[in-house]
């Protein structure tokens, strides 16, 4: 019988967790992870705190890293899917090095037949899959957004600086860059106002009033 088909798009945390325990866990499927870029992040370093959380700490890893015998990584973007179909279109930079292992080319050519990976035109390819994954993370909203249309000029442009003056002053926490991006902003912050009232911000809150010293933080 032929193989069953994993695909998990987005090579984050969750992406890169996702397809190496799929690969761990059903070792006689084909997993396929889809990302952009030449490098995965992971995590290690993993300590149960309680019985629902655990710390850990995140590293990069390049893709090459990855040496699980039934996973495939496919350097492309996913720009769409046909859930019916069971389709994912993908579109790649590079049409010559798009794919990334250990294996010669006549086994990544069966592969490629094995798991439906054909051209559709000349960017685009058809990734056909059994259970898709989506783990590309989504666009955090700023404080200044809005999905609302603008009707004029002048509340376009209106927008547009307040979305200028947002950027200069605050941070949306939702990645390993954007902690990064807080904490070297916190070096020479005096103070400090935090929006949301959820985990991360509760753990920040404690973090800043511990370390606090003379600085004034605002929750």
């Amino acid at each position: 019988p032929p193989r069953t088909v994993r695909v998990v798009v987005g090579a984050g945390v969750a992406g890169t967790c996702c397809a190496e325990e799929l690969c761990r866990l059903r070792p006689e499927d084909a997993v396929i992870l889809v990302t952009i870029g030449d490098v995965v992040k992971s995590v290690q370093h993993v300590e149960k705190v309680t019985r629902n959380i655990e710390v850990f700490d995140v590293v990069e890893r390049p893709v090459s890293a990855l040496g699980h015998e039934n996973l495939t990584v496919y350097r492309a973007h996913a720009v769409a899917m046909d859930r019916l179909k069971k389709e994912l279109y993908l579109e790649r930079e590079d049409q010559e090095d798009s794919k990334i292992g250990k294996r010669d080319h006549e086994e990544e050519e069966a592969k490629q037949t094995l798991s439906g990976f054909k051209p559709r035109d000349v960017k685009t390819w058809t990734l056909r899959y059994d259970q898709l994954v989506v783990c590309s993370g989504a666009a955090p909203r700023g404080i200044f957004s809005s999905s609302q249309k603008q009707t004029t000029e002048e509340n376009q442009t209106q927008t547009q600086t307040q979305n200028k003056t947002a950027a200069a002053v605050t941070v949306t926490v939702r990645d390993v860059e954007s902690v990064c991006e807080l904490r070297q902003r916190l070096r020479t912050a005096r103070r400090a106002l935090l929006v949301g009232n959820g985990g991360i911000a509760m753990e920040l809150a404690d973090a800043l009033c511990r370390a606090s010293g003379s600085a004034t933080w605002r929750a």
